[in-house]
């Protein structure tokens, strides 16, 4: 069976990101009449994460994003900066130059990571042995050659394990990332 790849993560106990929107401040009430449930919402000044759960206009149906889709607070922040291995469940900003951001070797399904790129150059998701990144209709050449490049500022990607340790799905993306 084929599963749409809107859909995929559904089929693993996962509801799909819609949008994600990067500004320099946490949502508020008046944000609300723009944005749908499951939109996401990246404070690049307190270097937060945020998700939209509901419809109502108050200030309070933006929800940290968790780590694994459950409990624990919101993703951690880390600076994105030359060659680094990311570790699950941690967010990176990139805001000088070009980093090299590579998947974790171990991780569950569920586990992600977020890469942001604010006022850097660009960032690469590398790949270890193994491992693959389905995003939109491609894949990633499987293995250490496998990478995901930004081609712009402000460009943000989320990526959720879907098979334990080798397989990741692009869950919110915002630009058009090289894929090879």
């Amino acid at each position: 069976m084929t599963i749409p790849n809107e859909n995929l993560l559904s089929y693993v106990g996962k509801e799909p990101v819609k949008r994600t929107f990067v500004r320099n401040r946490a949502p508020t009430a008046s944000d609300n009449k723009s944005f749908a449930v499951g939109d996401t919402w990246v404070d690049t000044a307190a270097q937060t994460a945020y998700i939209k759960t509901s419809g109502t206009p108050s200030a309070g149906n933006w929800a940290s994003i968790t780590a694994s889709g459950g409990g624990g607070s919101g993703l951690t922040w880390n600076p994105g900066t030359g060659s680094l291995t990311m570790a699950v469940n941690e967010a990176y900003t990139v805001t000088t130059g070009t980093a090299t951001l590579t998947l974790p070797a171990a991780a569950a399904v569920g586990d992600r990571v977020l890469v942001t790129l604010s006022r850097g150059t660009s960032w690469i998701i590398g790949q270890g042995a193994g491992q693959s990144v389905f995003v939109n209709a491609s894949t990633t050449t499987a293995g250490v050659g496998g990478t995901i490049t930004s081609t712009g500022a402000g460009q943000v990607i989320q990526i959720d394990c879907v098979t334990a340790n080798t397989g990741w799905q692009v869950t919110s993306l915002i630009g058009n990332p090289t894929v090879v």
